[in-house]
């Protein structure tokens, strides 16, 4: 066994170490770590959810399915079915496309935690519904090599607009 990785501290789903990143903007509040350090094709993220806060926007992954573990509290999930209570233990697939839509709500006075296991696809393009945006990403997710665009869904063009000469 390789003694450098069995010597760091593992992820741990009740301490209180600190956050990745944190973000409090408006409707969204959250705390984040990654739970999966060194890997590439598997993701794992511990969230903390601020009291009356969103995680991010609703939205569905194209590429990406996506699995919401309740760990502390009862988080609310927005669905295409519906909102669902997820409570300590229970477990929401979401699946890539528009059936796996989601948005992770914190509707109760205290932090709730969930935690949000993915696949790391090279591409992604993931839909904002209430935005009507297209997020298109390439790379690996967390990286320098990460880069996205971000696009207005409802803008439209034909394939070989740009691309003829029109002189």
């Amino acid at each position: 066994m390789d003694e450098s990785v069995a010597a760091d501290p593992l992820p741990n789903l009740h301490d209180d170490a600190p956050w990745d990143r944190e973000m409090d903007l408006g409707p969204f509040g959250l705390g984040a770590r990654s739970l999966t350090p060194g890997t590439t094709k598997l993701g794992a993220t511990l969230y903390e959810v601020h009291p009356g806060k969103a995680t991010l926007p609703y939205h569905a992954h194209h590429a990406m399915d996506e699995v919401i573990v309740g760990v502390r509290g009862t988080a609310t999930v927005r669905t295409p079915r519906g909102d669902v209570q997820l409570g300590e233990g229970d477990v929401l697939c979401c699946p890539a496309g528009d059936d796996g839509a989601h948005q992770v709500r914190n509707d109760t006075d205290h932090a709730v935690r969930v935690m949000i296991f993915s696949n790391r696809p090279e591409v992604d393009a993931i839909e904002y519904p209430d935005s009507r945006k297209l997020q298109v990403g390439v790379g690996t997710w967390g990286t320098d090599s990460f880069r996205r665009w971000i696009l207005d869904a409802t803008a439209t063009r034909e394939y070989m607009d740009g691309e003829l000469d029109e002189a």
